[in-house]
């Protein structure tokens, strides 16, 4: 006992350096789970053997927008023909990891007397295969406009959530108007994260 007694402070030390360990070990596991838990929430895109490219105009005018687009349909035709290319879409602010959702364009919508603040994005009909993207309910876009003359769109589940709540009422033929266009609901979709540990937005 005497002896244990004398060497005290060093059996203190162990014992604090013991604790101190299985704090940053419990603090670790804690960091770890919380960073899982987002990585596995819905809405993870495929990036896996893509190669992205973009159009920017300094000023875009109508004029200037078209010419664009006439020259990204001729890029996107040459590139289908190769051999090498399985898939090509054409989107606006849906490719994940290029920045963060904050830098993406917002709108105010009203669905079902609720105003939401979401992000837009826009994709075509191959989007879905390249981008490995999740529905939840209805189906994709098969073209640019459904048989009624509305716009086909697809809304996120964070979205739907947040305006049904627990209702688990579906919005699949919904209509609503945005910027004075008809769009009908056609699909939700499970998620569309731009970053691995990122929250999928509503969109």
């Amino acid at each position: 006992l005497k002896m244990l007694w004398s060497q005290r402070k060093k059996y203190y030390s162990i014992f604090t350096e013991q604790v101190l360990i299985t704090i940053a070990l419990m603090i670790c596991m804690v960091s770890f789970s919380i960073a899982f838990e987002k990585y596995r929430r819905p809405g993870l895109l495929d990036v896996s053997n893509q190669i992205y490219f973009s159009i920017h105009c300094s000023k875009m005018s109508n004029e200037t927008f078209q010419k664009s687009y006439n020259s990204e349909k001729i890029i996107v035709q040459k590139m289908k023909e190769k051999p090498y290319i399985i898939n090509v879409t054409r989107e606006i602010d849906l490719a994940p990891y290029l920045r963060s959702d904050n830098f993406y364009m917002g709108d105010s919508v009203q669905i079902k007397e609720q105003k939401r603040w979401v992000k837009i994005k826009y994709a075509d009909e191959k989007a879905i295969d390249v981008f490995k993207i999740h529905l939840d309910e209805g189906s994709w876009f098969e073209g640019e406009t459904l048989p009624d003359g509305s716009c086909p769109t697809i809304l996120t589940r964070q979205l739907v959530n947040s305006i049904v709540g627990e209702n688990k009422e579906s919005l699949i033929g919904y209509r609503f108007t945005y910027r004075n266009r008809e769009c009908t609901v056609i699909g939700i979709a499970a998620g569309l994260k731009q970053s691995a540990f990122d929250s999928s937005p509503e969109a």
